[in-house]
């Protein structure tokens, strides 16, 4: 069955209304609309992710494990982006360029929109919670088995059958130069480092991917606070253009009629 206009991710841009469906089963397909019309229509190009061309837009998406759309968004140009400084290649980084479309009331997605906009902090931080776990979790594991009974079991005797020699290999031999490869030694608290890294790294790691993603979000909410304010708002109809046709008519307390 195909999607209701209410199942459909929205953007306003440069005065179209932009709306884009995707179909998870039997072959994920992304939609695009355009003022009402499908205008595109492209398969996944993998499990989780499809793009959509059509004139001069780039609109790519995400599902989620379940297969429901996880984000839409607005790709600008590769050649309208101007890299000069720093700060374009952070925004480049994380994708600060994109502008994401408003998910459709009462999905999955809009429920984990309202969330991240509710607690921003505590959203992003869910990797660096999910890289602890994964560092805890083996750890209490492996303390768990340590701490079960091993079972004494007599284990029976396996004799095996004697292989006769095998003939040897006349391996050439070759002489190679010695490299004189000096000797370091790192100081003690880098080994400490080098050591525990495979504890502190993925969360780390997880780290500055929330922050990375508490900024884009951000970044996003500005978007959307801005397209807001520009947005005109309804044009006023009924009373008001009554009151403009009627002009305002006095009654003369003589007669009793209206002037």
């Amino acid at each position: 069955m195909a999607a209701t206009a209410q199942e459909r991710w929205v953007l306003d841009h440069d005065g179209h209304h932009l709306e884009v469906e995707g179909r998870k089963a039997p072959t994920r397909l992304l939609r695009l609309f355009i003022d009402g019309e499908q205008v595109a229509e492209e398969k996944a190009t993998g499990k989780k992710a499809a793009k959509v061309l059509h004139d001069g837009l780039t609109i790519k998406a995400t599902w989620d494990r379940l297969g429901h759309l996880s984000v839409v968004a607005l790709v600008p140009d590769s050649t309208d982006l101007d890299v000069k400084g720093v700060q374009d290649v952070k925004d480049l980084v994380s994708r600060a360029g994109e502008t994401w479309f408003t998910p459709p009331p009462g999905s999955r997605a809009a429920r984990r929109e309202r969330l991240a906009r509710r607690y921003p902090r505590l959203y992003a931080a869910r990797h660096v919670a999910a890289a602890i776990a994964k560092v805890l979790l083996p750890l209490l594991g492996i303390g768990a088995l340590i701490r079960l009974p091993k079972p004494d079991i007599d284990l029976p005797e396996v004799n095996p059958p004697d292989l006769p020699d095998l003939p040897g290999i006349p391996w050439p031999s070759i002489d190679l130069p010695s490299l004189p490869i000096p000797d370091v030694t790192l100081p003690g608290w880098v080994q400490a480092i080098l050591q525990t890294a495979k504890y502190w790294g993925p969360v780390l790691a997880a780290t500055l991917i929330a922050v990375q993603e508490y900024q884009r979000r951000k970044k996003q909410r500005e978007k959307a606070a801005a397209r807001t304010v520009d947005t005109p708002p309804p044009a006023d109809t009924g009373a008001e253009h009554k009151e403009d046709r009627e002009p305002d008519k006095e009654q003369d307390p003589s007669s009793g009629r209206v002037a």
